[in-house]
């Protein structure tokens, strides 16, 4: 329904529009400090629309697990509008549905600083239950000629009940090489770690197009 009604608009005078879709394998899918799937296969579809100086956008992401553990499906929905000092505010709803544990909805706020590592501070909110996840990162990229690379590592906590909860960190590596205006390749390498197992490398490599 987001993607039909931002279509729709989107060759409105007052509107600016664009989006893009990545096709990625992945070894391993992992959410929030979580192993959820071994072997994937996973496709994002976003768009965002300029409305008045304030964008709106959404997006939807699938991983279908090609060995084992959980399908997962994705939509994120929001807005974003620049505040004083180089700060974007983002704010909207999350919601998620995998396999094993089902579907949760959740409200988030969150804030970036537009200066070197572009440091952003998130949380949500589960809508059902008074659950939390609080997310810190930090990313940057370097035009290396040949090719671009970005480096980006956060940490998080997020409560699994009302009196647990789990800290995640990753970094991860991603080198991307233009084909074309509208499409890239690209590849990449992370590493996963949480409190409560042993950490974890994954790669993936995969496709963008932009339109």
């Amino acid at each position: 329904a987001l993607l039909s009604l931002l279509l729709t608009n989107a060759n409105a005078d007052q509107h600016t529009f664009k989006g893009g879709v990545d096709v990625k394998y992945t070894s391993e899918h992992h959410r929030r400090g979580e192993i959820v799937s071994q072997d994937a296969l996973q496709t994002t579809v976003g768009v965002t629309m300029g409305v008045a100086g304030v964008d709106v956008f959404g997006d939807v992401f699938s991983s279908e697990s090609l060995e084992t553990g959980s399908d997962v499906l994705e939509g994120t929905i929001g807005t974003r509008v620049d505040l004083p000092g180089n700060l974007d505010l983002y704010a909207g709803l999350y919601n998620s549905n995998i396999d094993a544990t089902g579907t949760t909805l959740e409200g988030f706020v969150s804030l970036k600083l537009d200066v070197l590592l572009q440091p952003t501070v998130a949380v949500y909110r589960d809508v059902s239950d008074d659950l939390y996840t609080y997310e810190l990162q930090a990313s940057h990229g370097f035009d290396l000629g040949a090719c671009d690379l970005g480096v980006a590592a956060f940490v998080g906590t997020t409560d699994t009940t009302a009196s647990d909860n789990v800290t995640y960190y990753a970094t991860s590596l991603t080198a991307s090489k233009s084909l074309r205006d509208n499409l890239d390749i690209f590849t990449n390498v992370a590493y996963s770690d949480t409190d409560d197992r042993d950490e974890e490398f994954l790669w993936g490599a995969g496709l963008t197009v932009r339109f």
